[in-house]
């Protein structure tokens, strides 16, 4: 279902098992655990139990277009705002033949079409169940609390404590915080694991990929991530993409160049203790 631009959803609590699948070409499964879009207003949620969305397309011919499966803990797509809700849900996105995108909070945080206003906001939310997205052909996308995060969309104050994991034979993204990052990201933690890293995978503790924007006038980058933090052997974001451009500069490329430091921007590595001893931390 959908919550439209004025309605709002508070201190709902749900204990779920939600599965939906699609066999067929053309078709996106949406899978989530208080509403598949959200325009509105939603407010102290907390969704347990399990969600999963499976799309099982045939093998795609010349001219089809590819679909993806989308699974959330509480909304697929969100371009309205969503507030101090937890996710407890293991949240599952499978594809065969399409890409996967599996988000704690949301699956997709974007813009509202045909306006000029601000996107959608995720604030004060926890991630605490693990979050998989898997393709057999194309991108997977997978985040603590949203597998994309669009430009001119705000994750704030939010946390990841579960496990990310993304896998396919294309490019995988996952991120503790956001599998792919062009929005803003400030005030967030990550203390999870994540899957492994290759030549295909990007996978950073807060961003898995985040765009960049090049500021001409400073000639340096500019990037929307500010005071995060996380606990492990990771970077802050695993991979880089600068704005209008395809090519993807990942770890593997990057560590040990004159730019490595840019895989670091907006996040710093602290123990367990030195987080609980900074503002951003919350029980």
């Amino acid at each position: 279902g959908k919550n439209e631009k004025d309605a709002s959803i508070t201190d709902s609590s749900a204990a779920v098992t939600l599965e939906g699948s699609a066999d067929l070409k053309g078709w996106t499964p949406n899978v989530a655990g208080v509403t598949a879009h959200n325009e509105g207003t939603i407010y102290g949620c907390v969704v347990t139990g399990n969600v999963r969305s499976r799309l099982l397309s045939p093998e795609l011919g010349e001219g089809d277009s590819i679909c993806s499966a989308y699974a959330a803990g509480i909304a697929c797509v969100n371009t309205g705002s969503i507030t101090g809700c937890t996710n407890q849900s293991k949240v599952v996105a499978y594809c065969l033949n399409g890409g996967a995108f599996a988000g704690g909070i949301v699956a997709i945080n974007t813009l509202r079409e045909e306006t000029d206003e601000a996107g959608g906001r995720v604030e004060h939310c926890s991630g605490k169940g693990d979050v998989d997205a898997t393709s057999t052909s194309d991108n997977s996308y997978a985040g603590g609390i949203a597998a994309f995060n669009g430009e001119r969309c705000e994750i704030l104050s939010s946390r990841q404590l579960g496990a990310v994991y993304a896998d396919t034979p294309g490019y995988s993204f996952a991120g503790g915080i956001a599998g792919r990052n062009s929005g803003a990201i400030d005030s967030s933690f990550f203390t999870g694991t994540l899957s492994a890293a290759d030549e295909n995978s990007f996978v950073g503790a807060i961003c898995g990929v985040t765009y960049l924007y090049f500021n001409a006038f400073y000639l340096n980058y500019a990037v929307n991530l500010l005071n995060n933090a996380y606990v492990g052997e990771f970077h802050t974001s695993g991979g880089l993409q600068q704005y209008g451009q395809n090519l993807i500069y990942g770890a593997a490329t990057l560590e040990g160049g004159a730019n490595a430091e840019l895989l670091e921007l907006g996040g710093r590595q602290v123990s367990l203790d030195e987080l609980k001893a900074m503002e951003i931390y919350y029980e």
